[in-house]
């Protein structure tokens, strides 16, 4: 580059009790319950929105399901923390190291008021990681080819109406391809 980057970049240090990195509902649970012990809670979600993987469900609409048993679980708890002064939830934000002594380093993108990114420098008593699953990958010969994807990955996409085909073959190593095979069955 032969400009100046126009934008500003922060870091912050933050000093909590309890750090949470996740905000699945066994995130915001967790936050819930050390939130209610007077604990200074830290919450730091990865994606825009709370919920984790309620939100890779048919529709991706939460007003539209309002008989699911996980919306309405995660509804209850998220409301619940709004009421606790000593949780901060952060969201937008990658934790991307895990030193010793429970020093974490976080990157929060926000772009606005030319701040691009704050680094946050995190010291925790207490550490949490609810991230979520992984799924492993099942090798086999030529499984990087275009239409072959893992199954979270094809419910992912099918719940955003993108059309991934019409013979759909799951192969799996989890129960996890059953959200998955019940879907495209309904699809």
């Amino acid at each position: 580059p032969k400009e100046e980057d126009p934008d500003k970049y922060e870091h912050f240090h933050y000093h909590c009790d309890v750090l949470i990195v996740g905000a699945g509902i066994s995130g915001i649970y967790s936050a819930e319950l050390a939130a209610k012990t007077n604990l200074k809670v830290l919450l730091i979600e990865q994606k825009n929105i709370l919920g984790g993987e309620i939100n890779n469900n048919r529709g991706s609409n939460r007003d539209n399901q309002k008989n699911n048993a996980e919306i309405n679980l995660f509804r209850e708890i998220y409301l619940n923390l709004k009421k606790y002064p000593n949780l901060k939830i952060i969201k937008n934000t990658t934790v991307f190291a895990y030193m010793h002594h429970n020093y974490l380093l976080a990157s929060q993108k926000i772009n606005k008021d030319n701040i691009r990114e704050i680094i946050w420098k995190i010291r925790a008593k207490k550490v949490v990681l609810a991230t979520g699953s992984i799924e492993r990958p099942l090798v086999f010969h030529n499984n990087d080819r275009p239409g072959i994807l893992l199954s979270h990955s094809a419910r992912y996409y099918l719940n955003r109406n993108l059309d991934l085909g019409k013979n759909i073959v799951l192969f799996t190593n989890n129960d996890y391809a059953y959200k998955a095979a019940i879907d495209f069955k309904i699809a």
